[in-house]
């Protein structure tokens, strides 16, 4: 699977509540109903004390899709019928659009309840002084022993592993090669499981470049719709 990653911030942060209704309610679904999409979500940038280096956009919108390619046809769709953001166009600044594999995925939807699995925290490293072997050893041990290791604690729902997929499709900078997103019930969730730990178990830290840490609220998703 692979992930669409649109990031934005609007001009005019009065129009918060406006923006998001018609993209929960109008654009993020008509994406959703395209050949190739599987789920979406949308999120809004928590600003924490506990988040590390540059805290980015602050609205994202995550399409699960079976292809890239399936992205940038349903964009090509839209362009041709109408631009896509329709009013908002000039409404919006720093608009970026990401593409990613996934390399992971841990956890099943937690079942709609209150806050439950209301929010992620998103964490984007890159690796230097890595050989092919080193990175497979590395994304082994992260996947099958430090997510597991922090999804074991409680109020963790779900976590995913996402390697950079450049496209030319792209727009803007590309960032960091990795991403780990942890799903849980409050954002302070993977602070409070980390404290204390060695960073990286001691072992991988000296590799680690560019390591950013953001916090952010769901504001839809497609499997439990609107959350706003």
């Amino acid at each position: 699977m692979f992930w669409a990653v649109i990031r934005c911030n609007l001009r005019d942060p009065a129009a918060a509540d406006a923006f998001n209704r018609w993209y929960n309610r109008e654009h993020a679904p008509r994406y959703i109903r395209q050949p190739g999409f599987v789920r979406g979500w949308r999120l809004e940038r928590l600003d924490r004390p506990e988040q590390r280096g540059d805290p980015g956009r602050r609205y994202l919108a995550v399409y699960e899709t079976e292809t890239v390619a399936a992205f940038n046809d349903a964009l090509d769709r839209d362009m041709a019928e109408s631009h896509p953001w329709e009013e908002w166009e000039t409404r919006i600044q720093d608009w970026q659009r990401t593409y990613y594999r996934t390399l992971f995925a841990y956890g099943e939807p937690a079942p709609p309840q209150g806050e439950r699995g209301g929010y992620w925290t998103i964490v984007r490293v890159d690796l230097a002084g890595l050989d092919a072997d080193g990175e497979a050893r590395f994304n082994e041990w992260y996947d099958k022993r430090h997510v597991p290791e922090v999804c074991a604690h409680p109020g963790f729902r779900r976590a995913w592993r996402l390697k950079l997929e450049p496209d030319a499709g792209d727009l803007g900078p590309r960032g960091q090669r990795y991403a780990a997103i942890y799903e849980t019930d409050t954002p302070d969730y993977l602070p409070v499981a980390r404290r204390g730990a060695v960073a990286w178990d001691g072992v991988w830290a000296e590799h680690i470049r560019n390591w950013e840490i953001g916090f952010y609220r769901k504001l839809y998703d497609h499997e439990g719709q609107e959350r706003a």
